[in-house]
């Protein structure tokens, strides 16, 4: 992923179009695979991903240009995609489990280091079965690459609450994984 000089952020707050253009091409590729990842629809990422740059676009003036753009455009796109899954299980829960619906399968997406007798689509899965509170770090930190510090910074949680997250996000895809051996 590309960084973006300070002098476009400037030019963006300032309601230059064409410099706001570029911090969308700089992010979004990067930004909608980490969504896919997080809320397993292409379709919903597309949305959210929409929604994320509008959100971007009306608080741009509220970023400092020497701070990292980056982890401020993935806090956005995070809540944005929390909320919206909140929303999704709400009313889920209010159709009373009509009908069952699987995830797709987005192992493609997933760049994860793992032992001979796993499967990557087997991490997939096992990630897309992970509580909300624990899949999105462990996106961010294994997929992503970003540091305690900028991930708890996105999720406004201290870096020890960080750290206790994605260890029991590992927990749980142990556990998780020993049933596809």
């Amino acid at each position: 992923m590309s960084t973006i000089a300070p002098e476009i952020i400037d030019r963006a707050k300032k309601g230059d179009i064409f410099a706001f253009e570029e911090i969308i091409s700089a992010f979004e590729k990067p930004l909608w695979n980490y969504l896919v990842r997080l809320v397993g629809s292409r379709d919903d990422a597309e949305d959210l991903i929409q929604d994320t740059f509008v959100k971007v676009y009306k608080h741009i003036k509220t970023i400092d240009s020497t701070k990292n753009i980056k982890s401020w455009i993935y806090t956005i796109a995070t809540n944005t995609a929390y909320d919206f899954l909140r929303k999704k299980k709400r009313e889920a829960t209010v159709e009373l489990d009509d009908e069952y619906e699987t995830k797709p399968d987005n192992a493609s997406y997933y760049s994860v280091s793992i032992e001979d007798n796993i499967e990557k689509k087997d991490v997939a899965a096992a990630i897309d079965r992970l509580d909300l509170l624990y899949r999105g770090p462990i996106i961010l930190y294994y997929k992503d690459g970003f540091s305690y510090e900028e991930i708890a910074d996105m999720l406004s949680i201290p870096i020890n609450t960080l750290k206790t997250r994605l260890s029991r996000a590992k927990k749980q895809l142990a556990a998780l994984l020993v049933n596809y051996e």
